[in-house]
């Protein structure tokens, strides 16, 4: 690359003397220089060449003017910008300090008094640009400088002035505006008005990164993070840090609000919270949608990936749980496939539940809400379509439903529907985990970020108490029979609290599902934990008479398909079960692409999951991870005689992939071995295993002559030594995020679906690239729009075509889609006959034959009696 410094000097001669460069981000390079005139150093940044070669200067400069008005103590000011030989340019005075980010990567943490004070100065500055129509929309620990013990905010407004001189072409640029990490949610989804509120966001991030450690919301990659950010709650920051004051904690918690309208109306008011010692008690409890509208929906499904939700063994298996309980008897009670989230009323005559057949490409789909007598065969219809709905729950007198739901467009919260037939009426204006009193007409409300909690009158709303919590992403709320204790489901595990709020028991960790529930007389919780072959076990644990939690559980009801989620509920009364189970089925599936229309084929029928499958170059075998009671193996199938042998035995928890080298010699694969993840190559004819470490939740390809080419946690590639196990970084992910990747018959390149930042009405910017393993240089082949929750999947044939699957809004199917490794244009080739998961959809080395998994879920309610399991 020419160095561009000469030119740049040459050009800015007559005003400015450049001596050297200070450092680069993602937008600008930053260059020391003498300002001749004034005689005194200053800090030039230069936008990057392909982001100028997309600006106007005479816009840039017309945009810029705004902010250069701006004078405040904590602003740095702009003291000149323009253009000089096609460079953009603008001049800051040079400060001698360190950012923020600098501070972090030396202490990882400051003090709550420090971190409190630089937080209330940057908001003093925002507050004063707000008020002069001036949002900065890029607040990050990078653009805030201490100098002098003194917070100063850098680049005010270039973020705006950057955005509207490309006139709405950021992506032509290849770069993008904003860090995944601090963005807004608004930012997130590109809503078109961007407020003041964006900025107290991104400022809240940052003081929680201050306190913490750690930004609200990580991930193995930037679409990682931004499906957190527009769809999780920040883990309240006492999680992370208990020393944190409580009005610190619940400013910062008001801060990160998702909707913009529930976070501090001004700057200057998150600062004056932070100053407030009874801000915490002043404060209303934050509540959010505990269910998203479709257009999430379709995020969040897709976003799981095969690797969240491969199937499990379709079959309740009746059996008695112990010697005590006798048999379980169990009745099939809805037959769609698509009734979720059940409840039972109280003495066990009626169950409410969802009926959801919504997929991720579909585009307004509505969700219902349905109630029907036990033994019944027509349901009534409570809300007959709402663009989302959380699960149901029972008045103590089995005469009101009670409700999380987005009814409309911008009509949340929590809803009754009493008489079960009335308009459903608003008790609570947006919603967390909730669940009705046992014994009276209230509702209880714990905010998913888990730091407050409000009882409800479900006669008309009115709030009869609320208090402070510190627990850490909620899942499940369940109020005890006598009223005095909650069960609390969060990320960190099982915790029982008084009615005041107060924790009197915890159980972390142990693999639990979201729900759960009190046994009838308030002895035990009630949930389900994962068990082997992806199955899931109703477990009990009892909770003592000080609300202690018993350190061992015990499974009251084994091998249940509970299709990954374990929604279940006990008749307050009875102590019935009603539970969502069903078939949970994965097969494979073959596409013969040089065919027209496209040949496909069913390679499995069975009641067990699968991996993603990789066919062999002459298309004669397949290979896949299976897996059954006996554990995770390997398998071949001849594709033939339909022949499955066993390539391992040992059974060990796999990841989905499975990759073969182009030579059809070698396999790649991951799983965990006595706890610990490691990569695994095999010999396929020996069977000879090479193990080498692995980071958790990597995946991997294997690269000749001998090696992995792996992609982290973050979402950067790194090239692995599979005989040393060391390894070397090939991109950085902190400027692209691997969605996917595959690597070319020679081992010498790889191909890459990366992701930028930028979205528009949930849709992200991917591109493919290309990378040479030996070098690590990128080169960017093509640029498109992707939906959120439905990641493309990158494959290559011996040839070097590019083969890349798409699943796309409003289409019933994948399609794959090809272009040349030298790069050029992405045409449609194919449509797929059969509904792949879109990760697992790859063409072969042969380039004619794909492959995917085919997903079918199909869950119903089910009525069990487990006898005094559940008093």
């Amino acid at each position: 690359m020419i160095d561009p410094q000469p030119r740049l000097a040459a050009a800015l001669a007559d005003r400015y003397r450049i001596e050297r460069p200070l450092g680069q981000g993602g937008m600008a390079t930053v260059y020391l220089a003498e300002d001749i005139k004034h005689d005194r150093k200053v800090a030039i940044k230069v936008l990057k060449p392909e982001l100028a070669a997309v600006l106007g200067a005479e816009r840039f400069v017309q945009e810029i003017k705004t902010t250069a008005a701006l004078s405040h103590p904590h602003i740095l000011p702009l003291f000149d910008s323009g253009e000089a030989d096609g460079f953009l340019y603008y001049v800051m005075p040079y400060i001698a300090g360190e950012t923020i980010r600098d501070r972090l990567n030396r202490e990882t943490q400051l003090g709550v008094d420090e971190a409190v004070r630089i937080t209330c100065e940057i908001a003093d500055a925002l507050d004063y640009a707000h008020r002069h129509g001036v949002i900065h929309r890029d607040i990050k620990p990078e653009n805030l400088l201490l100098h002098d013990g003194r917070a100063m905010v850098m680049d005010f407004g270039i973020a705006l002035a950057v955005s509207a001189a490309a006139g709405g072409r950021m992506t032509e640029t290849g770069l993008s505006l904003g860090t995944p990490h601090y963005m807004s949610p608004e930012q997130a989804t590109a809503e078109r008005e961007i407020t003041a509120r964006t900025d107290i966001y991104s400022l809240g991030s940052v003081l929680y990164e201050m306190l913490s450690g750690e930004p609200p919301h990580i991930g193995n990659s930037a679409q990682a993070i931004i499906m957190k950010i527009v769809t999780e709650d920040a883990a309240p920051v006492t999680r992370l840090r208990k020393a944190v004051p409580a009005n610190v904690a619940a400013a910062v918690a008001k801060s990160l609000e998702r909707l913009a309208a529930d976070r501090f109306d001004t700057a200057k008011a998150f600062g004056d919270a932070l100053k407030d010692a009874n801000f915490a008690t002043k404060a209303m409890p934050a509540v959010r949608a505990a269910t998203a509208p479709s257009r999430w929906r379709g995020a969040l499904i897709g976003g799981l990936g095969l690797g969240a939700i491969v199937g499990a063994v379709a079959v309740l298996l009746v059996r008695p749980a112990s010697e005590s309980m006798g048999e379980i008897s169990r009745d099939q009670l809805t037959f769609s496939g698509i009734a979720k989230r059940p409840a039972v009323s109280p003495d066990g005559r009626r169950i409410a539940y969802v009926v959801d057949g919504c997929t991720p490409a579909d585009v307004d789909c509505t969700v219902s809400l349905e109630v029907l007598e036990i033994g019944g065969t027509k349901a009534q219809v409570l809300i007959p379509a709402a663009l989302g709905l959380g699960y149901p729950r029972w008045s103590h007198d089995g005469e009101t439903v009670v409700i999380g739901a987005t009814l409309e467009s911008g009509r949340s919260g929590v809803f009754a529907i009493p008489r079960l037939n009335a308009t459903p009426r608003l008790l609570y204006d947006g919603i967390g985990a909730y669940d009705t009193h046992a014994a009276g007409d209230s509702v209880i409300v714990l905010n998913r970020a888990g730091d407050s909690m409000s009882v409800i009158s479900m006669a008309d709303g009115t709030v009869l108490d609320q208090f402070a919590v510190a627990l850490g992403g909620v899942l499940d709320v369940a109020w005890s029979p006598s009223g005095t204790r909650i069960g609390v489901n969060d990320r960190t595990g099982l915790h029982v609290l008084d009615r005041a709020g107060k924790e009197l028991g915890a159980f972390e960790g142990g693999s639990t599902r979201s729900w759960v529930r009190w046994s009838t007389s308030g002895s035990a919780l009630l949930y389900f934990r994962t068990a082997r072959a992806r199955e899931d076990e109703l477990v009990r644990r009892e909770v003592n008479g000080a609300g202690a939690l018993a350190e061992r559980d015990e499974v009251i009801m084994p091998r249940t398909a509970t299709l990954y989620e374990g929604e279940f509920d006990v008749a307050r009364k009875s102590g019935a079960v009603i539970l969502k189970t069903g078939d949970a089925r994965t097969d494979l599936w073959s596409f013969e692409l040089d065919r027209r229309p496209v040949v496909a084929r069913q390679e499995t029928r069975g009641t067990t999951w699968y991996g993603s499958p990789v066919v062999s170059l002459d298309g004669k075998s397949m290979f896949y991870f299976r897996g059954d009671a006996v554990g995770d193996n390997i398998y071949r199938l001849d594709r033939a005689t339909g022949v499955e042998e066993a390539l391992t035995a040992d059974g060990g928890p796999a990841r989905n992939e499975t990759l073969l080298s182009a030579d059809g010699t070698r396999l790649a694969f991951a799983r965990s071995l006595d706890g610990v993840g490691v990569m695994q190559e095999m010999d396929v004819k020996s069977r000879r295993v090479i193990t080498a470490p692995m980071a958790s939740g990597a995946v991997f390809v294997p690269v000749p002559p001998r090696g992995f080419l792996l992609v982290s946690e973050r979402g950067a590639l790194a090239h692995i030594d599979s005989l040393r196990g060391v390894g070397r970084p090939l991109t950085n992910p902190d400027s692209v995020g691997i969605v996917s990747f595959a690597i070319a018959a020679d081992g010498l390149t790889a191909v890459f679906v990366g992701e930028q930042s930028a979205q528009t009405d949930w849709t992200a910017e991917v591109f493919v690239g290309r990378i040479s393993i030996r070098g690590g240089a990128i080169t960017r082949l093509h640029t498109f729009a992707q939906p959120l929750g439905l990641p493309p999947a990158v494959s290559l044939g011996s040839d070097g075509t590019v083969f890349i699957s798409r699943w796309i809004p409003g289409e019933k199917r994948p399609s794959l889609w090809q272009m040349p490794l030298s790069g050029g244009s992405l045409a449609r080739m194919a449509d797929m006959p059969a509904g792949c998961n879109s990760l697992s959809l790859l063409v072969g080395w042969n380039g004619r034959t794909a492959t995917c998994v085919v997903e079918d879920y199909r869950g119903d309610a089910w009525l069990v009696n487990l006898g005094r399991a559940t008093r």
